[in-house]
């Protein structure tokens, strides 16, 4: 119970990880600007997304300024997308069959859209409610951090995406 409360307080205040008081990682909620900031560079889940109804390997593509892309074996299916507090893909069509439960007209709300971001691999994996997808390479990702941890800022190519902009 102790580790799931910490992770909690982890992913709650965005903290960093690292016990040598360098950050190497940081949780962040998915916005747009964070979206924005890996478009174009596709995350792969093995075992598919639950919330898509996908259980064979899947792949989310973000694509600028408010799009998706949600491709399986079965097909690929593009979708407007909403970001913060969740995330919500609203499928405007499909190339062969829609992936999963995914249909035209569709909507799909995923309450909990994380990334966690790796400065040390320049890397980064996507969390859509319990699905983790593989690391994907997204560019320089730098991670400063302020005393105690207690607040981190973390940019990807020179975009700030933690804490997010208002």
């Amino acid at each position: 119970m102790r580790s799931r409360i910490g992770i909690l307080w982890l992913i709650l205040i965005g903290g960093c990880e690292g016990g040598t008081g360098e950050p190497n990682g940081i949780i962040i909620p998915l916005d747009n600007t964070g979206a924005q900031a890996v478009a174009d560079k596709p995350f792969a889940f093995r075992a598919g997304v639950p919330a898509f109804g996908t259980t064979a390997e899947t792949s989310v593509l973000f694509t600028p300024p408010d799009r998706a892309v949600v491709t399986s074996a079965a097909g690929a299916a593009t979708a407007t997308l909403r970001l913060a507090p969740e995330c919500i893909f609203t499928v405007t069509g499909c190339t062969g069959a829609c992936p999963g439960d995914l249909q035209a007209g569709s909507e799909v709300t995923i309450e909990s859209c994380w990334l966690h971001l790796s400065e040390f691999s320049n890397r980064a994996d996507l969390w859509l409610a319990t699905a983790r997808s593989d690391e994907t390479f997204v560019g320089d990702i730098e991670i400063e951090c302020h005393p105690n941890f207690l607040h981190c800022t973390a940019t990807i190519d020179g975009i700030v995406v933690h804490p997010p902009r208002r």
